[in-house]
């Protein structure tokens, strides 16, 4: 069996993966980091803005974080966002949404996300959907509002990884 030692949810926007991630982490007693943090980290400094300004704005700002985002990745390494929160403890992470911020890493234990909700249109970015559902470990699909499923759901995958990460 393989030695991960991280575990990254991906999946579209709005479709959970923060709120997945923050359930593994506090699970198996470890930290949560988004990359979309450091996204919005490094353009309000470059654009002198309340960080909490634009969380509060996220999606009329998304076209320019994405488009900084891709710019990080490209110019300073694949998995530039994910091992800036790596140095900050981090054990989970939520949000790479390119293949090549994935396998740039350690060999992380990925897990694919998928909120179902026939009345919502996805938002479609830059996420490299099929991509990224190919290379998951572990797919997982929740209906909209299946809190209670998604709890579980991460305190079995906190209790697998607990045996995953162990060193042999």
């Amino acid at each position: 069996m393989e030695n991960h030692n991280l575990i990254v949810v991906v999946g579209l926007p709005h479709h959970g993966k923060s709120t997945f991630a923050s359930m593994i982490a506090r699970a198996q007693e470890g930290k949560k980091g988004d990359t979309s943090d450091i996204v919005i980290r490094e353009f309000c400094t470059c654009q002198d803005l309340n960080e909490d300004h634009v969380r509060g704005n996220k999606e009329w700002y998304r076209p320019q974080l994405v488009a900084l985002g891709n710019h990080l990745c490209d110019t300073k390494g694949p998995s530039y966002l994910s091992r800036e929160l790596i140095k900050e403890g981090c054990t989970v992470i939520a949000g790479p949404r390119r293949l090549s911020e994935i396998e740039d890493l350690d060999d992380p234990f990925v897990v694919w996300i998928n909120k179902e909700d026939p009345d919502e249109t996805p938002i479609i970015d830059n996420t490299e959907v099929e991509l990224l559902k190919e290379r998951a470990n572990l797919r997982v699909s929740f209906k909209k509002g299946d809190t209670q499923g998604m709890l579980d759901c991460a305190v079995g995958l906190a209790y697998v990884a607990h045996f995953l990460f162990r060193d042999n």
